[in-house]
């Protein structure tokens, strides 16, 4: 596998995908400061915009250590940050990750993110020869729920408020 800072941008027809540093501090903070999205997420909002440097500086050690990969989501006609989207846990089992992704719901097209996902699961499938693709999602948000069965994944079990969902690379997805 090749080291992970040269795995960027991905393209979609619609999106681009590159790290975290190409995009506006202040548009990230935007997002990670949202008290709805961080309770989905389980984690604290962001409070400060140093709070979101720092993120963004954690994530790019992650990616450069080869222990995560994650990406500002982008709209290619207008240059507008939609989002985050990233796979993490390598670690965890070498041929499995997990996808994870920050969307502010209420203006983001559930076809949008199914495009941004399906061409990353076509890359984590091809490009990184994973066996598997895991997603934990809170149950109250629909539409990444929505997301991830448009995409192929299967509920494999609830824990609490968590609906943990799972795709191999021998389904159809």
């Amino acid at each position: 596998m090749k080291k992970f800072e040269f795995y960027h941008p991905i393209l979609t027809n619609q999106y681009s995908l590159d790290w975290l540093t190409k995009t506006k501090v202040k548009d990230i903070f935007a997002l990670r400061s949202h008290p709805q999205i961080a309770q989905q997420e389980h984690r604290s909002a962001d409070q400060e915009l140093t709070d979101t440097v720092a993120y963004v500086n954690q994530v790019m050690r992650q990616v450069m250590n080869n222990r995560a990969l994650v990406w500002g989501i982008t709209r290619r006609a207008d240059q507008q940050f939609i989002g985050i989207v990233g796979l993490t846990e390598f670690a965890d089992h070498p041929q499995q990750a997990t996808i994870q992704f920050t969307l502010p719901d209420e203006t983001l097209p559930v076809a949008a993110m199914t495009e941004v996902l399906k061409r990353l699961i076509i890359f984590a499938f091809q490009e990184l020869e994973l066996s598997q693709i895991n997603g934990a999602v809170d149950q109250e948000n629909i539409s990444q729920i929505q997301v991830l069965k448009e995409a192929g994944f299967s509920l494999v079990k609830t824990t609490g408020t968590i609906q943990h969902y799972q795709l191999s690379s021998t389904d159809k997805f």
